[in-house]
């Protein structure tokens, strides 16, 4: 319920962290994510939690009856109160879902700022523009469009309704193509690869702009 600063003998973390929580965050979990938010040592992401801040007791009372009565109450001294039926009120709402990814955005976003590196603030945009892109479904006939060998590089392909790409530089390693739009995708964490697509004058998908989580950008053109 409480850590004594004299016991940490000099360690501490002065790191940000993030608690994330949803409508069945309860009890002893939004203790700690209460307590944590109201010294302000930590932000909590997500929904409202479900807010069961009081110990209850049940006592039969006789004719299969039980009765249940709070029999403690917490007591927050920053905040002079508690979370009870209202629960733990997040610093950043959004769905329980997307908590996670909220979270790590606000976290490379730190980072962006915080750096001095231009090669850092590069891999850092990459990672929160991947981390809050959605995969969607791209129909088959779309994909067929991006068929082909790009420069000396890679070759793009369907199977199973899937794009894959196989990289000529690398011993033909093949990987999937996640897409987040028609024409954006991105690979998976093996390469850290984002593709975009781009279409010519008269209408055809002939460039693939290539652009890794490190910074480097390579434009291919199709061969074939």
């Amino acid at each position: 319920m409480f850590t004594d600063p004299a016991d940490a003998k000099g360690f501490t973390l002065k790191i940000p962290v993030y608690i994330l929580t949803s409508h069945k965050t309860f009890s002893a979990a939004e203790d700690f994510a209460y307590g944590m938010q109201s010294i302000h040592r930590a932000q909590t992401v997500g929904e409202a939690s479900g807010g069961g801040a009081h110990p209850i007791q049940n006592s039969p009372i006789g004719y299969g009856m039980v009765l249940t009565v709070p029999f403690m109450r917490a007591y927050n001294p920053y905040t002079h109160k508690d979370w009870e039926s209202v629960g733990v009120i997040p610093d950043v709402h959004c769905a329980a879902d997307s908590a996670l990814e909220v979270a790590l955005s606000k976290i490379y976003q730190q980072d962006i700022a915080n750096s001095d590196n231009p090669e850092d603030k590069v891999r850092y945009k990459w990672l929160d523009d991947r981390i809050m892109a959605k995969e969607i479904i791209v129909p088959s006939q779309t994909l067929q469009k991006y068929v082909g060998t790009y420069g000396e590089h890679f070759r793009l392909f369907v199977k199973d309704n899937r794009l894959y790409c196989t990289d000529l530089h690398m011993n033909n390693f093949t990987f999937q193509l996640h897409p987040v739009s028609t024409e954006t995708f991105y690979s998976g964490p093996e390469n850290e690869l984002k593709i975009t697509m781009i279409k010519s004058r008269k209408g055809v998908y002939s460039t693939l702009d290539a652009l890794w989580s490190v910074g480097h950008e390579d434009v291919m053109e199709k061969n074939n």
